[in-house]
């Protein structure tokens, strides 16, 4: 018979969160290929780390090519991994790509609604086969945490611009912000008002936004 791998995915993924942790990408990166090498198929949580500690390292490029993997060996990305993508764009210098993630899990939030309402419409003649895992994978749902995120990407460009509008799109969602939501935005507002940073490929930073527009989106997601 052939030989068993010594460890198991359990035992990788346990090491991916520990570099994850130690801020230690390549080791983490290490770790996932060694566990592909050994014939061991990664699973949702493995990739969530993996994505995790190259979100911390700010390596967009890399985790923008894990979450394409996770889609062709038919992993469902979960929100946790499209947040860590969302951070690490941010902090690759990427916020377009950052705002490309973000309509994407607002588009598939918006679909799994509509994907609920028909199945609770549909007549129940038999049990759904929800995966092949035997279990549903969870809704993907754009949360605080994923708006931060694309906050923290739009701070760090100066886009106060683009901060307010993303302000809009969690009053639009009914998503009340935090003390972080408000200082990334008045933190974009700033750095927009002192010249700014680039945008990806050297363009200069937009234009600067009122204070008062941030005000009132930021007022806006509270009420």
């Amino acid at each position: 018979p052939p030989a068993r791998p010594l460890l198991s995915v359990v035992t990788y993924t346990a090491a991916i969160a520990a570099c994850a942790r130690a801020r230690d990408a390549p080791r983490a990166l290490d770790a996932f290929r060694r566990m592909e090498g050994a014939g061991l198929p990664a699973d949702g949580v493995a990739y969530e780390n993996l994505l995790s500690a190259l979100a911390r390292a700010g390596e967009w490029e890399q985790a923008w090519a894990c979450v394409g993997a996770m889609r062709r060996v038919g992993v469902r990305p979960s929100a946790r991994a499209y947040n860590a993508l969302i951070a690490a764009c941010g902090k690759g210098g990427a916020p377009a790509r950052a705002l490309e993630v973000l309509a994407r899990v607002e588009r598939e939030e918006e679909e799994g609604e509509l994907e609920e309402a028909a199945a609770a419409a549909a007549p129940r003649t038999s049990s759904p086969s929800p995966s092949p895992g035997g279990r549903r994978p969870p809704r993907v749902r754009a949360t605080r945490v994923t708006y931060n995120a694309a906050l923290a990407a739009l701070a760090r460009t100066g886009d106060a611009p683009g901060a307010t509008a993303v302000l809009a799109r969690m009053a639009a969602r009914g998503i009340r912000p935090d003390a972080f939501t408000l200082a990334t935005a008045v933190s974009a507002l700033d750095r927009s008002a002192n010249g700014g940073g680039a945008r990806e490929g050297g363009e200069p930073a937009p234009a600067p936004a009122s204070s008062s527009s941030v005000v009132v989106a930021g007022a806006a997601v509270r009420e």
